[in-house]
């Protein structure tokens, strides 16, 4: 209700501050009353300030009377937080409890006055006046280590080249016309029905059990494969790799891969306009070992595409391209796909082929990364940027074949 109101007040506590995204519906945060602890209100904030906010400024409105505790302690944890995001970059961490902030002032010289013991603390016989915190979020060396440790501060991350690669990994994992094709091919496949409503929504009817799950139901009224569209408006279903019908398809669809059924789930072919001659598309798991402290692994997905009957592996662009293959409604025999598949698993140097490919790639990551490091080095120095050291230095690890596609020219 509250996101579909033209106008609204949402009265919550603080059991909205974590779980709940609330920056489509909302751009104000009033705090009607203070925590002690800044984190939560941090938290609350979020709600609302945070990625896909589309207003250009969120307010926030916090609710203290003056002189009182309560705004003597948040002047002083306010004043200390500012200081430390101008030096650092980032807030501190603050302590959960009323008592530990209490403590913490106190270690800092702030006089606020007698402090109240909790009642177990009372029956424990625990004396506050000894009680020190664990650690202080202020000290220098705790800062320093929060620093070193987390991202906190890395404002300076090439933005742009960030956003290139989202948009090369939404390329890869399915764009919202693959996600479209391959949910409506899906759904045809289990039996189920897709309608389009008049206001070019989609009506979904969900009639296989393989396909249905509690929390969606048999039947969705609206959907949509445009993100904006389901942004604006909160009755329309966004189908993306996210939702819960695409991840039961998507299982299902890997379940018969493996199941001993007379068509191999791993393998397809289209007929296409856009090809002269028979492609095969490899599609690769590959995996790479990143030297740092300490050692991870990245993995990428990899299409690799070359004829069938003679010629080398195509380009990068081209690759892409076939990704994007329209298909015409021409056939082919089970007998001739068949024929075709064992052909190009038997390509002349196929493991040198798909080897060569996970080497190309391994050098391209190698050099975006060490772009990336020498900028920072360049921009902030040596020292700033020593958290990506061996971020460049990649060896490749194992790589498995996934699943292989035909693309066949038009008689």
């Amino acid at each position: 209700k509250f996101e579909r109101a033209k106008v609204g007040v949402l009265v919550a506590t603080d059991a909205i501050s974590e779980g709940i995204n609330l920056q489509h519906a909302a751009a104000q945060v009033i705090h009607y009353e203070l925590p002690w602890n800044p984190n939560r209100l941090e938290q609350r904030n979020g709600r609302v300030d945070r990625f896909g906010q589309r207003k250009p400024v969120v307010y926030v409105r916090t609710m203290v009377m003056d002189e009182t505790l309560d705004a003597t302690i948040l002047k002083v944890l306010v004043e200390k937080a500012a200081q430390i995001r101008r030096d650092y970059g980032f807030s501190p961490p603050y302590f959960g409890d009323e008592t530990s902030i209490l403590d913490l002032l106190e270690q800092h010289e702030v006089t606020l006055g007698p402090k109240q013991l909790s009642f177990e603390d009372w029956r424990a016989g625990v004396d506050k006046t000894t009680t020190e915190p664990a650690e202080d979020p202020f000290a220098e060396e705790t800062l320093e280590r929060i620093k070193g440790d987390s991202f906190y501060g890395q404002t300076h991350i090439s933005l742009p080249e960030i956003e290139r690669r989202l948009e090369e990994t939404a390329a890869t994992v399915g764009s919202p016309e693959q996600i479209q094709r391959f949910l409506f091919s899906g759904l045809n496949r289990f039996g189920c029905s897709v309608a389009e409503n008049a206001d070019g929504s989609w009506r979904i009817l969900i009639t296989n059990p393989a396909l249905q799950t509690a929390s969606m139901g048999e039947v969705i009224e609206r959907a949509t494969f445009d993100p904006e569209w389901a942004l604006d408006d909160p009755d329309v279903t966004l189908l993306d790799v996210g939702h819960p019908l695409l991840r039961r398809l998507i299982e299902e669809v890997k379940q018969n891969a493996f199941r001993e059924v007379e068509h191999y789930g791993r393998t397809a072919y289209i007929v296409t306009p856009d090809v002269d001659e028979v492609m095969a598309l490899f599609h690769l798991l590959a995996r790479y070992v990143v030297n740092t402290e300490p050692t991870s692994i990245v993995e990428e997905l990899l299409p690799v595409a070359a004829p069938v009957y003679g010629g080398g592996p195509l380009d990068a662009e081209t690759t892409q391209r076939l990704l994007q293959a329209s298909p015409s409604p021409e056939i082919r025999t089970e007998a001739e796909v068949r024929e075709t598949l064992a052909d190009a698993l038997a390509v002349n140097r196929l493991e040198t082929l798909l080897q060569e490919a996970v080497e190309a790639r391994r050098r391209k990551l190698v050099a975006e990364r060490r772009s990336m490091r020498q900028q920072m080095e360049q921009r902030e120095g040596a020292q700033a940027a020593e958290w990506l050291r061996g971020i460049d230095d990649l060896s490749s690890g194992s790589f498995d074949l996934l699943a292989v596609a035909v693309l066949y020219p038009e008689m």
